[in-house]
């Protein structure tokens, strides 16, 4: 009896655990987040081609130069995103509904449809990284070296960092 009390006492204790920890990123992820960077979280590529990192590594981070994204997370599932490009010659906005499922983060337009997915994580409460797995993407499209040969890319996920206003 008194190892069926404990079993139960721990299976309460873990849903407790799990419960507050979804509830605490609902909450973490409520406010205005500004776009900071980006960085090649994973990557392989063909041989482990350094040249073929490099030169990725350089368009992810120096790529877009001049846009700033801007999320406005509301406590109802409800966000507003804005990018602007260009010293704001260009604007382009969208209004759509966010969920969290296990490790990721959905994000869809106001209807529901046109969902995107990401891994996230905190680093305390101002700090937000997005996870967006761009392997499939690069499959098709491979890095081209100084000399003209091509190297496939295996894997490329890229991590957005996002700071609290």
């Amino acid at each position: 009896m008194k190892k069926i009390s404990l079993l139960l006492l721990s299976a309460l204790m873990a849903v407790c655990v799990f419960t507050s920890c979804s509830e605490d990123d609902d909450d973490k992820i409520v406010g205005v987040w500004k776009h900071e960077g980006r960085e090649i979280a994973d990557v392989k590529v063909e041989g482990d081609n350094q040249e073929a990192i490099a030169i990725l590594k350089n368009i992810i981070e120096h790529g877009y130069i001049g846009q700033t994204v801007t999320y406005d997370f509301k406590k109802d599932g409800t966000f507003f995103l804005q990018e602007k490009y260009d010293d704001d010659d260009y604007v382009d906005t969208w209004d759509g509904k966010y969920w969290f499922t296990d490790d990721k983060i959905s994000l869809s337009d106001i209807n529901g449809s046109d969902v995107e997915s990401y891994s996230y994580s905190f680093d305390g409460k101002k700090t937000l990284y997005l996870y967006e797995d761009y392997t499939s993407e690069y499959a098709n499209f491979p890095v081209v070296l100084e000399n003209g040969d091509e190297v496939g890319v295996e894997k490329l996920v890229v991590r957005y960092k996002y700071v609290k206003q």
